[in-house]
């Protein structure tokens, strides 16, 4: 295709437009022949095929199978009811209230820190944590289990329960 170029187009722009044109009419050729031998774009393996990462999460059933270890499961829990200012009591409630989860989120964390408990979802560990601890109500999107490193409760009980755990 020949562009005019005009006394008032300067010669990048007109340049730029015939490069434009030219690109559009390679990737149409491109896809006709494409579409012409059946070859799909997007990756190799087609979208249907690919393994979803949800599948490949374990699902776990019992707060003993967050563990790598479970003789650790019920050593690291009762370290929540035997620190100064207990989190959970000895019925297995939480003592902290409603609206303060950053001693949760602590216990986690050092949990994690340790190499104790395996890399699940938010979801899946608000959903064990809820079964096992009355009135804890982390929710169901696991929010509340972001670590929030500067909320005082979570600096309070971070170096108590880390020193704490075996």
């Amino acid at each position: 295709m020949h562009v005019k170029r005009n006394l008032w187009v300067p010669a990048f722009i007109a340049d730029t437009f015939k490069c434009h044109i030219v690109y559009h009419r390679l990737l149409h050729n491109l896809k006709t022949i494409f579409d012409k031998h059946n070859i799909k774009l997007g990756g190799a393996v087609p979208k249907e095929q690919k393994p979803c990462v949800k599948d490949k999460e374990e699902q776990l059933a019992i707060f003993e199978d967050l563990f790598f270890d479970k003789n650790l499961a019920e050593i690291c829990f009762e370290v929540l009811k035997a620190i100064d200012s207990p989190i959970v009591t000895h019925n297995n409630e939480y003592a902290l209230g409603v609206r303060n989860k950053s001693a949760i989120t602590a216990w986690i964390e050092a949990l994690k820190e340790k190499s104790y408990i395996k890399n699940v979802s938010r979801q899946q560990l608000s959903a064990i944590l809820n079964n096992k601890i009355t009135g804890l109500n982390l929710g169901k999107d696991g929010k509340t289990l972001s670590p929030q490193v500067n909320a005082s409760t979570y600096k309070k009980y971070y170096s108590k329960i880390y020193a704490a755990l075996p």
